[in-house]
């Protein structure tokens, strides 16, 4: 070994810091596409609802209620059946 050559306690450090920055990487980029999901199911409700909202003032019962029972099954998915949103 060198002079100049780090110890194997900095080498092993080293590869520790560069180890945690990827598992953090990985855990925000989950972090990431677990939130775009949630957003994208939001707005697939709240467009659902919306347009059985428009059906249901117009008298339109039939087109209205799939869209209504699509909308209450994708709060069933994301927040169980129980939740009373």
């Amino acid at each position: 070994m060198h002079e100049h050559d780090p110890s194997p306690q900095v080498l092993a450090c080293n590869i520790l810091k560069k180890l945690i920055l990827m598992l953090n990487l990985h855990l925000l980029s989950r972090l990431i596409e677990k939130v775009n999901e949630s957003v994208i199911t939001q707005i697939d409700f709240q467009l659902l609802s919306f347009q059985a909202e428009l059906y249901r003032v117009k008298k339109a019962f039939d087109k209205a209620e799939p869209l209504y029972l699509e909308a209450i099954k994708i709060l069933e998915e994301s927040f169980g059946p129980d939740d009373v949103r």
